[in-house]
C-alpha cells in the first residue's frame, strides 16, 4: 500500500518520495522546496 500512496502523492504534487515514512511535515517541506525550484523539475526526496 505504501508504494501506491507514494505514487499518488507524486502524481498530485510532482514530488517523489523514496523513503518511508511519508509524514505531512515531509510533504510540506518538499512542496515548499519544489516551489522554489523550476516547475519542470521533479524533486526527489
Amino acid at each position: 500500500m505504501a508504494p501506491a500512496l507514494a505514487n499518488a502523492i507524486r502524481n498530485a504534487t510532482g514530488v517523489r518520495f523514496v523513503a518511508l515514512p511519508i509524514a505531512r511535515d515531509k510533504i510540506y517541506l518538499a512542496l515548499k522546496d519544489a516551489a522554489a525550484s523550476t516547475p519542470t523539475q521533479l524533486t526527489r526526496i
